[in-house]
């Protein structure tokens, strides 16, 4: 048997990602949900019942059809400093198969009609849910309300979706600065490639009692990014 070793540049994904264009635009790559992990949480603060949902997304493989990556000078940290461009590239082909987490999502399960819910349902289509209306009538009120569905793994996996990527470093207790590439936000694969099938969750589905005083983030430095199928890669 032959140990002879073969370097293809094309299957070379031992690149960290950037997560902006030499533009300065979040670079967005096609990926499909392979991971799902879902917690009914109790809030400290009100007492409502939520729902957390974490997702694992892998590259698809249509990236192959996006433009080269530019590549940035690293700093002490070894941190893309994108003021710097190297004026090298590497093909997306390179990142396809590269998992990355984020795009987190809240349900409450307490209070049907509020924020929470409201940011839901704008939210849900991006991960490939639909959500439908029906008429309902309450306390003899007639009202057209939006469908929220039950939502588990199944409702996710092999969904079709772009994500934009987003940068986070912290400091590890020896003192050295981690930085993490997560997805900042998700927006509809506009059915650009077709939905996988995934036979195994990357992210063991959990249902955990717990109790937690954090609140979602609020902030949204990805507002407005996305909408526009024009700004996808492809």
């Amino acid at each position: 048997m032959s140990n002879q070793q073969y370097y293809i540049a094309e299957q070379d994904n031992d690149v960290s990602l950037p997560v902006f264009t030499k533009d300065g635009r979040p670079l967005a790559l096609p990926a499909f949900i392979c991971g799902v992990r879902i917690a009914e949480i109790e809030s400290k603060k009100t007492g409502e019942s939520l729902k957390k949902i974490d997702f694992e997304f892998e590259i698809h493989e249509s990236a192959s059809k996006a433009k080269d990556i530019d590549l940035f000078v690293k700093d002490e940290n070894d941190k893309y400093d994108y003021s710097k461009p190297t004026g090298k590239t590497v093909k997306a082909t390179a990142f396809v198969g590269k998992k990355v987490r984020g795009g987190e999502i809240w349900q409450n399960l307490t209070k049907s009609s509020g924020k929470m819910n409201r940011i839901l349902i704008q939210e849900l289509p991006s991960f490939g849910v639909e959500i439908s209306e029906e008429v309902v009538i309450i306390e003899g009120q007639e009202y057209t309300a939006k469908v929220i569905p039950e939502l588990d793994e199944e409702s996710f996996l092999g969904n079709p979706v772009f994500i934009f990527l987003k940068e986070e470093s912290f400091t590890s207790k020896r003192g050295q600065v981690v930085n993490l590439t997560k997805v900042g936000k998700v927006v509809s694969a506009f059915g650009k490639f077709d939905k996988e099938i995934v036979m195994k969750n990357t992210m063991k589905m959990e249902q955990l009692a717990a109790t937690a005083s954090a609140k979602p983030s609020e902030d949204n430095p990805f507002a407005g990014i996305g909408s526009d199928e024009d700004e996808l890669p492809f």
